[in-house]
């Protein structure tokens, strides 16, 4: 019969009405301001359920709506109710369960909040089998707890970002002003040393300096603005609600691989710095004082690094245990620069690869033997008890004032109080020994 079709019809229609708001979690709303009356079209096990009750205005909105968020609620739909064509739609938390109809209108029962979309507007009351004259608000409510849980975590992570940002960019301004401060007394030092005609080879390494520290920091400084770009784009999708989860794990990934890359150039900024300070801040006047020697004699090679680094030159120094010193850090780092200078200066063709190695070991309790050589050209018979002499260089033309070994040799002998030897024949390279007190706070004593 024309009537059981009809029934069947309308019973596949609601089990299919039924199964789409069960899978978007989606309940109808019908509000009904003439009759004071509405109407909750909740889907359960494949069936609609229709819950019909009393409108009483804010007071029916705080049976299930988070007291927060009513008068906002109330507000909205009063609006749409007012102007037609107008849609509403704001998120709002509705107690769990809420719209079921065994706890609808049990106020005092303890609620779990959920958010939900809570979207509607003005419709023509006729199609809904009311009288023409009726103001009628239909609408719905979908489930979106678990977007709201993702853009709260977007949200905490865009802030942890900025903060990381925030603190990395800090960073990065102390190691640039720290730069800036190295460099400052780097040229300070080199214009005191050349006055007085010592450490004259320092004044070649302050663009060395500069360069060196200034590429780590400039990868830094790429890196970040990296994750600000990212965050930027990640910002903008979410308020035009266009998140994905690709765009979080791309987020994550690029975070991580800029904070990793912009730590380990900060790392190595800051190593370089220490490297290059160590020589600058030890004056010429300074106390005996507690030092570690393999540390010092690692700074120094560093700081003369950037001068062979792309050459095909080589240094080793190869010292494992540690020793602990009372004398002069400054001057023991000055006699391995120039040492290191002078092979390079002296010593090497520019295409035969070079190497130097310093040796350095303990000599009973009281002393600490240094060994400095290289296989360079040598030195000739007739100038191997010059070397030592002021102003002796055999690369006058070439604007050597030969001051070095005549520094290093003062600064071992005077100031070290210590010994140096030089053994060297042509084209076999050069080799110094230095024998200088592990504690001069000791020696001052006896």
């Amino acid at each position: 019969m024309p009537s059981d079709r009809v029934e069947r019809q309308l019973s596949d229609f609601e089990s299919r009405m039924a199964i789409a708001m069960e899978t978007t979690n989606t309940t109808f709303w019908e509000l009904n301001y003439t009759s004071q009356q509405y109407y909750v079209i909740k889907a359960d096990k494949g069936h609609c359920t229709n819950i019909v009750s009393p409108w009483l205005g804010e007071e029916t909105l705080r049976l299930f709506m988070h007291p927060d968020d009513v008068q906002m609620a109330y507000k909205g739909l009063q609006d749409v109710a007012e102007i037609g064509g107008q849609v509403m739609e704001m998120r709002c938390r509705v107690a769990k369960h809420a719209l079921q109809a065994s706890r609808y209108l049990q106020s005092d029962v303890p609620k779990e909040w959920e958010w939900m979309l809570f979207s509607g507007r003005r419709v023509d009351a006729s199609s809904l089998g009311a009288n023409d004259n009726h103001v009628v608000v239909a609408g719905s409510m979908q489930n979106i707890a678990q977007l709201q849980q993702a853009e709260d975590s977007l949200t905490e992570l865009t802030h942890d970002l900025e903060k990381r940002v925030s603190e990395r960019t800090a960073e990065l301004n102390r190691s640039y002003q720290e730069v800036a401060d190295s460099i400052l007394e780097l040229q300070q030092a080199q214009d005191q040393l050349v006055e007085s005609k010592k450490m004259a080879a320092l004044g070649s390494m302050v663009a060395g300096v500069a360069h060196e520290v200034n590429t780590p920091l400039g990868i830094c400084v790429t890196a970040l603005s990296h994750i600000k770009t990212v965050v930027d784009q990640l910002e903008q999708k979410y308020k035009q609600n266009k998140l994905s989860r690709t765009d979080l794990e791309h987020l994550f990934s690029e975070t991580q691989d800029g904070v990793s890359l912009t730590l380990s150039n900060v790392e190595r900024a800051s190593n370089l710095i220490k490297s290059f300070k160590q020589v600058s801040v030890e004056q010429s006047n300074e106390d005996a004082h507690e030092f570690e020697l393999v540390e010092l004699i690692k700074d120094s090679i560093d700081t003369v690094r950037p001068r062979f680094k792309n050459s095909v030159h080589q240094v080793k120094f190869d010292g494992q245990l540690p020793i602990n010193m009372c004398s002069h850090a400054g001057a023991i780092s000055q006699i391995i620069i120039n040492f290191m200078i002078n092979s390079l200066t002296h010593g090497f063709d520019n295409e035969k690869p070079g190497e130097m190695e310093i040796l350095v070991s303990e000599v009973g309790d009281d002393e600490v033997l240094l060994i400095y050589r290289d296989n360079g050209k040598g030195i000739k018979a007739e100038n191997l008890f010059k070397i030592f002499d002021p102003f002796f260089t055999t690369n006058r033309q070439q604007g050597n004032t030969g001051l070095g070994m005549n520094i290093t040799y003062n600064l071992v002998n005077q100031k070290l109080k210590g010994q140096i030897i030089v053994n060297s024949l042509v084209d076999q390279g050069a080799e110094f020994y230095i024998r200088i007190p592990k504690r001069l706070d000791k020696l001052k004593k006896k």
